[in-house]
């Protein structure tokens, strides 16, 4: 996903860049430690997918890709709540059915037991 995407400046600023590509605001919407600018990464990558339909079948086949059990297990270990806060908006306010559905179901996955503080081994066991 090398397409740029526009950010606030203080976003810009601490990505180190002006015109970031999509990928690394997704992954600021995720990893960022700043839940100020990672709600503003979420906010961007939400008007990037609505501005830019190429973009959001891109972002929507890579998901379609991992089932939503396995998409659950990754992002759980991204940090307790992070996951949650940005499919929450995806499955809120996606303008895609696909994208809102896909976010729904993981988020789902990602509420089961064991919850978001599980991590799972690549061996199917608890860390």
């Amino acid at each position: 996903m090398g397409r740029t995407v526009p950010v606030s400046r203080r976003l810009g600023a601490a990505l180190g860049t002006a015109n970031p590509p999509a990928g690394q605001v997704i992954n600021a919407a995720f990893h960022q430690r700043s839940a100020r600018l990672r709600a503003e990464a979420q906010e961007a990558v939400l008007a990037a997918l609505e501005r830019d339909p190429e973009l959001e079948q891109v972002f929507v086949a890579t998901l379609r890709a991992i089932d939503d059990t396995t998409l659950a297990q990754i992002l759980r270990g991204w940090g307790p709540g992070r996951a949650e806060e940005f499919l929450g908006r995806l499955a809120a306010r996606s303008h895609s059915d696909e994208l809102r559905t896909k976010a729904a179901a993981v988020l789902t996955a990602l509420r089961q037991p064991g919850g978001r503080d599980a991590v799972r081994t690549p061996f199917g066991g608890a860390s």
